[in-house]
């Protein structure tokens, strides 16, 4: 491994150790992602309130778009599994690059689904990031 590469399971804005997660890793992290996703929105729902004001009022109405969101964010997912796949082969999958992907990716769907992907899709990303890094460390440990 190169010098400037960080270990695996270390988190870098910018590089990533070089790994090549198979389409079915890419799969689970999806669908953990997914999961997330709605187990986040409904704890920020259950700590928010729609009828308050202020931070409680925003947690709430966050709590509800990311509820919701998985009804269309799994067509950015699995856009976002084709860049990862990429930015992992080449070593910059660091958790800044994948949130612009998120980004970008977000930006061009947002032309057909609506304005609200470019606001959710950097965190997605790193939510998807998160779960293939912990699903391919998890297949590292049982074959090593």
């Amino acid at each position: 491994m190169s010098d400037d590469l960080p270990a695996p399971g270390r988190s870098h804005p910018l590089r990533s150790a070089v790994i090549a997660p198979t389409w079915g890793e890419q799969a689970i992290a999806i669908v953990l992602s997914l999961v997330a996703t709605v187990v986040i929105g409904r704890l920020l729902s259950l700590l928010g309130n729609p009828e308050g004001s202020g931070l409680r009022m925003m947690l709430s109405l966050l709590g509800i778009l990311m509820t919701f969101s998985v009804m269309f964010s799994w067509i950015g997912h699995l856009a976002g599994a084709l860049v990862l796949q990429a930015l992992f082969a080449r070593g910059w999958a660091g958790w800044a690059v994948v949130a612009l992907a998120g980004l970008l990716v977000g930006a061009v769907l947002a032309q057909v689904l609506g304005g609200l992907g470019i606001v959710m899709a950097p965190m997605l990303a790193l939510l998807q990031l998160v779960a293939l890094r912990l699903v391919v460390a998890n297949r590292s440990r049982a074959s090593g």
